[in-house]
């Protein structure tokens, strides 16, 4: 994957993941025939990938993770929903 966005704070380049040069061509085919090349490190970084999907997006951590922001931003809504209904 290339480090944009989010997913720098997913992948760790080496451990479940390969971080390439976006619009490298090169690097892309190096770090493909670098995994077709080594079946075990194949093998590992696509355990680990799937272990911190496991650890990091299961629905119940993402729910919590919405209750979090929402109760953050509750007291705000609330006055959002006064001033707009009062118009």
């Amino acid at each position: 994957t290339t480090k944009s966005g989010g997913i720098v704070s997913i992948i760790k380049d080496g451990k479940n993941g390969i971080f390439v040069p976006a619009r490298n061509a090169t690097a892309i085919a190096a770090a493909v025939n670098k995994l077709l090349d080594d079946p075990k490190l194949c093998e590992t970084l696509g355990k680990q990938a799937l272990q911190t999907v496991k650890d990091k997006f299961t629905w119940d951590k993402i729910t919590l993770q919405f209750e979090d922001i929402y109760a953050k931003h509750k007291s705000s809504t609330k006055e959002y929903l006064k001033r707009i209904r009062t118009k």
